[in-house]
């Protein structure tokens, strides 16, 4: 079978070198290093300080985005605020292991969450946990298959939520698990 991650990430930007917030992935195979055998969920908020993130950027669109999507923006806030945050290398550690032996790493799309975690990880941590020819485009699965309804979470915007079904969709397109 081939181990396939979905991966979603929410920023304060549109570019590579900006701030993230929180990254969410999603495998289509029980996580190997759950001892339970538990589906391969992962998910990490990312302190967003200045000592953390020093040298990130936040768009002012991006931020008045946030600001129109009230109950996101405060989940995400809250994690800040409550040390549920974590510094950005523990997360890109975390996620490495998340992504070992993983065959494909597809995205909403490629240019965006695997361009802004690829700079992420360069950044913070080093070794990327993928390479580049292992990205597929979840954008693209989709317009291909028009007639296979998109159904967006309840809680969009959310890393987690929005692989979560992103990868169900794909399982619905005959690609997550085949």
């Amino acid at each position: 079978m081939i181990r396939r991650a979905m991966i979603d990430i929410e920023t304060l930007g549109t570019k590579p070198g900006c701030v993230v917030l929180e990254i969410g992935i999603v495998c289509n195979v029980s996580n190997p290093y759950d001892a339970n055998g538990n589906g391969a969920d992962w998910t990490a908020d990312i302190h967003v300080d200045i000592a953390q993130q020093p040298d990130a950027l936040i768009d002012p669109a991006t931020l008045r985005w946030w600001v129109r999507h009230p109950v996101a923006f405060d989940r995400l806030t809250k994690a800040q605020l409550t040390g549920q945050a974590v510094a950005p290398a523990a997360a890109i550690d975390s996620m490495a292991v998340m992504l070992r032996g993983v065959d494909e790493v597809w995205g909403n799309s490629p240019s965006f969450d695997c361009a802004i975690l690829v700079d992420f990880v360069d950044r913070y941590a080093g070794a990327v946990p993928w390479k580049f020819t292992q990205e597929r485009d979840f954008r693209t699965a989709v317009a291909l298959n028009p007639s296979v309804p998109y159904e967006r979470p309840a809680d969009a915007h959310s890393a987690l939520a929005d692989a979560l079904a992103q990868a169900a969709h794909l399982d619905k397109l005959g690609i997550w698990r085949a």
